[in-house]
């Protein structure tokens, strides 16, 4: 599938992202993305953000399956550590 002229991979990661790995900046990962294991709360290995989605939407919290690799390729929400400009 290719989406904004970039390939997805053919299988999401086993975790919660936010949206579609791959569509962040190029050669990205989630490991160097702010909403990464932000906080206690979501852990190391989930995504803040991801978080934020599900509870506004109103289907719960991530569980704790719901981990991804840090070198998961980053999202469309990705946003350096420390970075304004991302």
């Amino acid at each position: 599938m290719t989406v904004n002229g970039k390939t997805l991979p053919s299988k999401m990661p086993d975790g919660l992202m936010a949206h579609f790995p791959n569509t962040g900046p190029v050669g990205a990962s989630c490991g160097e993305c702010e909403h990464f294991g932000k906080t206690s709360v979501v852990g190391i290995g989930k995504c803040l953000k991801a978080a934020e989605l599900l509870k506004a939407l109103k289907c719960g919290s991530p569980r704790h399956k719901d981990r991804i690799p840090a070198h998961t390729a980053a999202c469309k929400y990705f946003h350096r550590k420390g970075n304004e400009n991302d």
